[in-house]
């Protein structure tokens, strides 16, 4: 199973446990993530560096507690000079200050509900590129006479820190850093690159 099928199944394996909830009058452990990245890709054999600015970045998180999740997320990198970008990515986060969802106790007749006005995460991520050439970009590459193919991937093992800043009950502010550790090609290994990212936007609690 591809990458991106394993990507679609979560996805939709997460929203039935919404649908479920929702009929059940549960509430589920899902947040929303929009936000809006900085980037710095690194140099490949074929391409040069580039920094871009402003590109979106959604995702979906699960929490099977309060201090750790596990989610999946979409972006695309539409202003580089190099290589056009979007990638889907896997990834844990472990809360080691303050928590990323409510905890809830009973006490007779009340609910109890509380959760940190401000968190500290940490945690891995598996990012999959794709990337697509335009003539003009293909024009610029470092190669010599060499046949390459317009589209192709790699993976990108992440390391990240963020920050969560609760304003009320559905909104929260969100900050996080994204370094590439290692990358590895499952076409062309000339595009290899590793991303630094800052991300900042706001989740959403339903």
């Amino acid at each position: 199973m591809k990458f991106h099928q394993i990507f679609i199944a979560l996805f939709f394996g997460l929203y039935s446990l919404q649908s479920f909830a929702t009929s059940s009058e549960q509430k589920t452990p899902l947040t929303y993530a929009t936000r809006l990245n900085v980037n710095r890709f690194s140099e490949s054999k074929v391409s040069e560096g580039s920094v871009g600015f402003g590109n979106p970045d959604l995702s979906v998180n699960y929490f099977f507690a309060p201090k750790h999740s596990m989610g999946m997320g979409l972006d695309a990198y539409f202003n580089i000079s190099a290589l056009n970008l979007w990638s889907i990515r896997l990834y844990y986060n472990y809360y080691f200050k303050g928590q990323g969802y409510a905890m809830i106790s009973e006490e007779e007749h009340f609910k109890i509900q509380e959760i940190s006005k401000s968190s500290w995460y940490i945690g891995p991520e598996l990012r999959n590129y794709h990337y697509f050439l335009t003539q003009e970009q293909e024009a610029r590459l470092f190669i010599n006479n060499e046949n390459i193919d317009n589209t192709g991937s790699y993976f990108n093992l992440c390391v990240k820190l963020g920050f969560e800043y609760r304003l009320n009950q559905t909104y929260a502010f969100n900050a996080e850093v994204s370094q590439g550790l290692f990358s590895l090609a499952s076409s062309d290994d000339r595009f290899n690159n590793k991303g630094s990212l800052f991300i900042f936007g706001f989740i959403i609690t339903p």
